[in-house]
């Protein structure tokens, strides 16, 4: 089972990333990097709500427990920062950071990123 990081934006409508996968599998290392300079994490973008400690389920069991995340972000908030780490980053996660970019910031719509099973 992979996970991959999409768009999700407010009206319901979902972006799939050609590097979903990977920037997934390197979202520690991403916000680490943002982190050192100062830069707005990627995970931010996410739903960061804290997990109940004796919780035990499945991610889809989660996602019932917590209900729909309330949080939604401006495309032209997040494309800048977004855009700052590809700049900080190199190879596929450069180049998956800013595909990220570029759609957001053909977009208006609220978004979230989202992460399917």
């Amino acid at each position: 089972m992979s996970l991959e990081l999409i768009i999700r934006w407010e009206d319901g409508d979902t972006s799939a990333l050609e590097h979903g996968e990977l920037l997934i599998d390197q979202l520690d290392e991403i916000d680490a990097i943002a982190d050192e300079h100062d830069v707005r994490w990627l995970s931010s973008f996410a739903d960061d709500r804290d997990i109940p400690e004796d919780f035990a389920g499945d991610p889809e069991q989660l996602a019932e427990l917590l209900g729909p995340n309330p949080i939604w972000h401006t495309p032209a908030e997040a494309a800048a920062a977004i855009h700052r780490l590809a700049d900080l980053t190199s190879g596929p996660v450069a180049d998956g950071l800013r595909e990220l970019s570029t759609l957001l910031r053909r977009d208006t719509r609220a978004f979230q990123l989202d992460v399917l099973l």
